[in-house]
């Protein structure tokens, strides 16, 4: 199990880019923020912040799990102390959902069944609650239906995500045509859910898109992604996040240069897992940990090695 522990919140604004360096035709998603805030008048909730470290800290290890059960290798050994023709221009919105987690709307099925859901850059799996589940964790969202569906089909194998807390959802394996502002990728892996608990029941969101690399998927097949490229849907595996308080997006396929101005600083991706690069962190000019690093829009928090995050507030006057 991996030893997490969070330096700070972070919020986000401008761009993250998550690219290759092409220009190809582009979608836009409009994004909402969402999730419990971790603070109160100032006074940081220590239950919030450690549960969402928690998540974070077995999102990563179900991740490398799956990569190293796929080639042997363990993405995370030696770093630190570890204990345990031209495409669609489109966009989609994104909305700030209590200054948390980014999330967006997209339909699964046809006719489409609709889901706001969280766009997540540390993990490669999608997933929403089934009709098939009666558990208290799904009973507040809408529910994939594959009798609704004509193109729905069941695919062999079993999902299942769990958090240290105990809590977690597990569900089969369908694929179906899901839909992003217009784009559909068909035959798309994912589970509809059949276990939640409870604790879900409070999300704003129906469920998570990973938008990392499907070598860490625990389903193990292409993300929505990988298989628009493949599809001939977008002209590049390129996306970025514009996050701001207001006129949030996910751009699919290129980046929209209405949304900023200069140069783009390009960072090298050491592989194809998570969105991981080469970083350092460092205060008075100490450096608390030099090397890679995650970039992940599914938490809000920046979290480290233990060793390392200590040896960084050691270094902060006060």
């Amino acid at each position: 199990m991996l030893a997490f522990t969070a330096i700070t919140a972070l919020t986000l604004t401008g761009y993250a880019i998550a690219a290759t360096q092409s220009e190809p035709g582009t979608i836009s998603i409009p994004l909402q923020k969402h999730g419990l805030p971790f603070s109160r008048n100032g006074i940081v909730i220590g239950s919030v912040l450690a549960r969402q470290v928690e998540r974070v800290q077995f999102k990563y290890a179900r991740g490398n799990a799956a990569y190293k059960a796929r080639t042997g290798h363990d993405l995370f050994s030696g770093i630190g102390d570890f204990s345990g023709s031209l495409a669609k221009r489109q966009k989609e919105p994104l909305i700030d959902e209590q200054e948390q987690l980014w999330a967006g709307n997209i339909t699964i099925g046809t006719p489409g069944q609709q889901f706001t859901i969280d766009f997540d850059t540390g993990s490669a799996d999608l997933w929403v609650p089934s009709s098939k589940c009666s558990t208290t964790g799904c009973a507040p969202h809408p529910k994939y239906n594959p009798s609704k569906s004509s193109t729905s089909s069941k695919q062999e194998g079993f999902f299942n995500i769990t958090y240290g807390d105990g809590s977690g959802a597990s569900g089969p394996i369908y694929s179906d045509t899901v839909t992003v502002a217009g784009l559909s990728a068909a035959c798309q892996y994912f589970s509809p859910v059949t276990l939640e608990s409870a604790v879900f029941a409070s999300n704003p969101s129906d469920g998570i898109m990973g938008l990392a690399f499907s070598s860490i998927s625990q389903i193990g097949a292409p993300t929505f992604i990988e298989n628009l490229y493949s599809q001939g849907k977008i002209s590049a595996p390129t996306f970025a996040f514009r996050l701001a308080s207001s006129g949030s997006e996910l751009y699919l396929g290129g980046i929209n240069h209405s949304k900023y101005t200069g140069s783009i600083t390009w960072a090298a991706l050491t592989n194809k897992t998570y969105w991981l690069t080469e970083g350092a962190s460092s205060v008075n000019d100490v450096y608390g940990y030099k090397g890679p690093m995650i970039i992940d829009s599914g938490t809000t928090i920046i979290v480290g090695n233990t060793s390392s995050v200590k040896h960084w507030w050691s270094h902060v006057p006060g």
